[in-house]
């Protein structure tokens, strides 16, 4: 089978951080390529990562939408000569389902990585013009969002497949990772260390992050929080929180933090919750889109009842009050969850499958 996979960047984040694992495992067994329509950032991106097998076209695209760009796409597509063409992300997403309406030759496959609320004014125009054109099969990461999908637009063809990876493998040493906790957040082994790895997206909701950490330490001073991606600090900012910038191999910190918290408002499946689920460490997260799919409240993670700040602290508050019997149960309870759904071969077989189904 000879797959193309079609996305704006290989910057860092979840989306890009899955395409590249994804399709290093289809690499084994089928021929891939992958399309990089814009240029990534020199410094901090995924293309060193893409096994030699695979076939990297990048095509340094200036502007976002452009005739030129469709027709030069398409000369790329007729070229290569796909059996399966995959898009990810909303850019690439119009280019591919234009080129849907004239080469019906090809079997068009779009994966949707975050909540319906985001992709929900694309997917009503998909919903809107599925007379003439129902040829894009829209994969959802997780349960939650193919049910709201299907629920709001049951006449478009979708299905589920969720998210999955490799198990992760910090690349820094144990002790590097604990020194720059030390060096940042002059850490003491009694500290509860967590984390969030975030972009700026005002989906991330970070302000709920450091205003929970600001009530919780006036009880709990001993918590310390480490921000990592390119997220703006805030003049609210508090001593025991700090703001890393955006790091390569982010999920390394993962491996020193005795919990990993998402508080976004809107989320799909995201790899860095998959990440710390594999290395043992529980998440804390808000019921934001495929995190309800991912976090078992109790089990390998607490997830809130709702967005505010209270529902938040009192997750924290449960966290910090287990035993350490209770926390050790609990991340080992997080390695299981990861083995027996979230694999990047469980994955591969999902999408297999969906393919074969075209």
């Amino acid at each position: 089978m000879r797959v193309i996979h079609i996305i704006s960047t290989l910057n860092l984040g979840g989306a890009e951080n899955f395409v590249v694992q994804f399709a290093n495992q289809q690499s084994e067994t089928d021929e891939i390529i992958v399309v990089v329509l814009r240029q990534s950032d020199a410094y901090h991106n995924y293309i060193s990562k893409i096994n030699a097998r695979i076939k990297l076209i990048q095509l340094d695209w200036k502007k976002k939408y452009s005739g030129i760009q469709f027709i030069e796409l398409d000369r790329v597509l007729k070229i290569e000569r796909p059996d399966i063409i995959h898009v990810h992300l909303h850019n690439p997403l119009y280019y591919v389902y234009g080129l849907s309406f004239i080469r019906k030759k090809y079997k068009y496959v779009h994966t949707m990585h975050n909540s319906f609320t985001i992709w929900k004014p694309v997917m009503r125009l998909c919903n809107r013009l599925r007379f003439l054109n129902n040829s894009v099969l829209h994969i959802c990461v997780s349960r939650s969002i193919y049910e709201e999908l299907k629920l709001n637009f049951p006449k478009l063809k979708t299905t589920y497949v969720e998210n999955g990876i490799q198990r992760y493998q910090p690349l820094r040493s144990q002790q590097q990772v604990k020194d720059y906790w030390n060096q940042s957040l002059k850490c003491k082994e009694t500290d509860f260390k967590f984390l969030m790895i975030a972009n700026n997206s005002p989906f991330k909701n970070v302000s709920l992050l450091i205003d929970a950490c600001k009530i919780l330490q006036m009880k709990y001073p001993q918590i310390k929080c480490l921000v990592v991606g390119n997220v703006s600090e805030e003049k609210r900012i508090s001593e025991n929180i700090f703001f890393s910038g955006v790091q390569n191999d982010a999920a390394d910190f993962i491996t020193q933090a005795d919990a990993l918290c998402v508080v976004s408002t809107e989320e799909g499946m995201p790899i860095v919750a998959l990440e710390a689920l594999s290395l043992g460490v529980p998440v804390i997260s808000t019921p934001a889109g495929g995190m309800k799919d991912v976090v078992n409240h109790g089990y390998n993670g607490f997830i809130t009842k709702d967005f505010t700040i209270e529902s938040f602290c009192n997750n924290v508050l449960t966290f910090l009050r287990l035993s350490e019997e209770e926390r050790k149960l609990l991340k080992l309870n997080a390695k299981d969850s990861f083995s027996k759904k979230y694999s990047i071969n469980q994955a591969h077989q999902s999408y297999l499958k969906a393919y074969k189904a075209l």
